[in-house]
């Protein structure tokens, strides 16, 4: 015989299968949103390396600027490589940065 106080039919089957939906959703925003920001490195710092920002350009294309031993760089990535876009010379504050523009040509010597 079954116990009438224990409710059975679809109607719980539905809210269980509910609540393990909401559950997962839950834990799969929480390990993403976690998880983002160890992927891309953004706010990582070392002893001398820092990230200090990422600009996605296109799916396998960014822009990364870079601090290292007090020098800002900017970086450009892409499918083919790493390469080396600008240095960044830091100012007193409220003066504009300028930027050193990385000579790639190749040398004729």
């Amino acid at each position: 015989m079954s116990d009438p106080a224990v409710p059975t039919g679809y109607g719980l089957y539905l809210l269980q299968t509910l609540l393990a939906l909401g559950a997962v959703c839950v834990i799969a925003y929480v390990v993403l949103r976690w998880g983002a920001k160890r992927l891309y490195g953004v706010g990582r710092q070392g002893q001398r390396l820092r990230l200090v920002e990422r600009l996605p350009l296109e799916p396998r294309r960014s822009l990364y600027l870079v601090e290292v031993a007090g020098r800002v760089l900017l970086i450009g990535s892409s499918e083919s490589g790493v390469t080396l876009v600008a240095e960044i010379e830091r100012k007193e504050e409220g003066d504009a940065p300028t930027t050193t523009r990385v000579d790639r040509s190749p040398d004729p010597g």
